[in-house]
């Protein structure tokens, strides 16, 4: 081509075709007519955010043909052409009618520790210029295949639609979350924050949220909502995996009602009393769960002395008790009563009843609890060395 016709070309505006050559700093070295030329970065028919993220694709772009207007032509003394510059954004592109659950090939731009970066404008040879999109980590067929994806890479992947930051992908071989998880079995790690709030993680790689709902657990909600303050930080739990929310890799999670019943073994609750017609005791606790109160000899200092007290008390009355076991088939708690610390105390009290507020005159055996004798109040049980007298 003869210099007037390059100079005509860029007089009228004509889009001319051009070929990639070369990377260089700011831009590519490109070939247009038979000559030379230079096209910036910001001068391409697509931009990236930033201009290192060219490198990976730009052996790629070698091999396609691109189209753009001359600015200007540089020339030597001997008015030779000696350098093109090219605005290649009006280049034409075609539209991307992507499909979801499709097969793409992508280049990867960038990685950051969440996840890479793709450009599957590489699998329409970028005729439709760049159609950028996310890989999260977790979309991953296994955290190896994360770790050994580089810049420059070419990838298969799946396109399952789009959110905020982009196009959305997974990875070939990578089994769907909702495939792979939901109705099943899952460890979960409790994460105590500073506020007391807490958090979850499945398999310590997903956001996961446990909501207590009478629909979820039904009459066992006030259990699991009361075992949760036992919950401590860095605890395992196992939780039935309900939902899981794609666009986020959110994991909606039941605990398991059995494991909320084990988080009271050595606990100490209180226990209702109810005394049945025929004068045999129940125990509730939570005023629903069934507990059998243990008497065996060995976690009781004087089990027959214990005995006889409870046999004393009243129905509705309130007992501490420590869990000992829980029958996890009948949901049933094996519980000990745990007696007021009373021991280093003996009483002997009369009582007049001539006065509201009756005076309480004492055998001292050992020591004396002196808050107990300015009180002036009625104890509300005798000591077991008080009952043994």
């Amino acid at each position: 081509m003869i210099v007037e016709d390059i100079d005509i070309i860029r007089e009228e505006g004509i889009l001319v075709p051009f070929k990639i050559v070369d990377v260089k700093k700011g831009g590519f070295l490109v070939v247009v007519k038979d000559h030379y030329g230079f096209v910036p970065f910001n001068l391409m028919p697509w931009n990236y955010y930033l201009a290192k993220y060219w490198e990976p694709v730009a052996m790629s772009l070698k091999t396609e043909t691109f189209y753009g207007k001359i600015l200007e032509i540089y020339r030597t003394d001997n008015n030779e052409i000696s350098r093109i510059y090219i605005d290649a954004r009006m280049s034409p592109l075609a539209k991307a009618d992507l499909c979801i659950n499709e097969d793409y090939q992508g280049i990867v731009m960038f990685k950051k520790p969440f996840g890479v970066f793709i450009d599957i404008g590489y699998h329409f040879k970028w005729k439709c210029g760049s159609l950028k999109g996310l890989v999260h980590q977790s979309k991953f067929p296994n955290p190896e295949s994360f770790d050994l994806c580089e810049p420059g890479q070419i990838i298969n992947v799946n396109y399952f639609g789009r959110n905020e930051q982009g196009l959305c992908f997974t990875v070939e071989g990578y089994v769907d979350l909702y495939t792979k998880y939901a109705g099943k079995k899952v460890w979960v790690r409790v994460i105590r924050n500073w506020d007391g709030s807490l958090s979850f993680r499945a398999e310590d790689r997903y956001k996961t949220i446990m909501p207590i709902t009478k629909s979820i657990y039904e009459e066992k909600k006030d259990l699991v909502i009361d075992s949760v303050k036992y919950l401590s930080d860095g605890e395992i739990i196992d939780c039935e995996v309900l939902d899981i929310k794609e666009y986020a890799d959110v994991f909606v999670v039941k605990w398991f009602s059995q494991s909320a019943f084990k988080k009271y073994i050595g606990k100490t609750l209180q226990v209702k009393v109810c005394r049945k017609e025929d004068g045999e005791l129940d125990f509730l606790i939570f005023d629903r769960y069934k507990a059998e109160m243990s008497l065996e000899i060995d976690i009781y200092e004087n089990p027959d002395l214990v005995k006889s007290t409870i046999d004393s008390w009243r129905d509705s009355e309130i007992v501490n008790c420590e869990v000992l076991d829980v029958d996890l088939d009948k949901e049933q708690f094996l519980i000990k009563w745990l007696p007021q610390e009373t021991e280093n105390m003996e009483v002997e009290s009369e009582w007049s009843h001539e006065t509201e507020l009756p005076d309480i005159r004492l055998k001292v055996v050992g020591k004396i609890d002196l808050d107990l004798i300015n009180q002036k109040t009625r104890p509300k049980k005798k000591s077991i060395r008080a009952l043994q007298k």
